[in-house]
Protein backbone atom coordinates (compact mmCIF):
# COMPACT_ATOMS: atom_id res chain seq x y z
CA UNK A 1 0.00 0.00 0.00
CA UNK A 2 2.69 2.61 0.80
CA UNK A 3 4.19 2.00 -2.66
CA UNK A 4 0.84 2.78 -4.29
CA UNK A 5 0.58 6.06 -2.38
CA UNK A 6 4.08 7.08 -3.49
CA UNK A 7 3.27 6.26 -7.12
CA UNK A 8 0.09 8.37 -6.89
CA UNK A 9 2.05 11.39 -5.65
CA UNK A 10 4.51 11.03 -8.53
CA UNK A 11 1.63 10.82 -11.03
CA UNK A 12 0.20 14.12 -9.78
CA UNK A 13 3.63 15.78 -10.16
CA UNK A 14 3.97 14.54 -13.75
CA UNK A 15 0.43 15.76 -14.52
CA UNK A 16 1.32 19.24 -13.24
CA UNK A 17 4.46 19.22 -15.40
CA UNK A 18 2.39 18.23 -18.47
CA UNK A 19 -0.06 21.05 -17.70
CA UNK A 20 2.83 23.54 -17.50
CA UNK A 21 4.21 22.24 -20.82
CA UNK A 22 0.79 22.71 -22.44
CA UNK A 23 0.65 26.33 -21.20
CA UNK A 24 4.15 26.98 -22.57
CA UNK A 25 3.14 25.52 -25.94
CA UNK A 26 0.19 27.95 -26.15
CA UNK A 27 2.48 30.86 -25.22
CA UNK A 28 4.83 29.96 -28.09
CA UNK A 29 1.89 29.79 -30.52
CA UNK A 30 0.70 33.25 -29.44
CA UNK A 31 4.21 34.69 -29.90
CA UNK A 32 4.38 33.25 -33.41
CA UNK A 33 0.98 34.76 -34.27
CA UNK A 34 2.13 38.19 -33.03
CA UNK A 35 5.26 37.93 -35.22
CA UNK A 36 3.11 37.06 -38.25
CA UNK A 37 0.80 40.03 -37.61
CA UNK A 38 3.78 42.42 -37.29
CA UNK A 39 5.38 41.21 -40.57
Amino acid sequence: MPNGKKRKRRKIATHKRKKRNRKNRHKKKNKNLIIFIKS
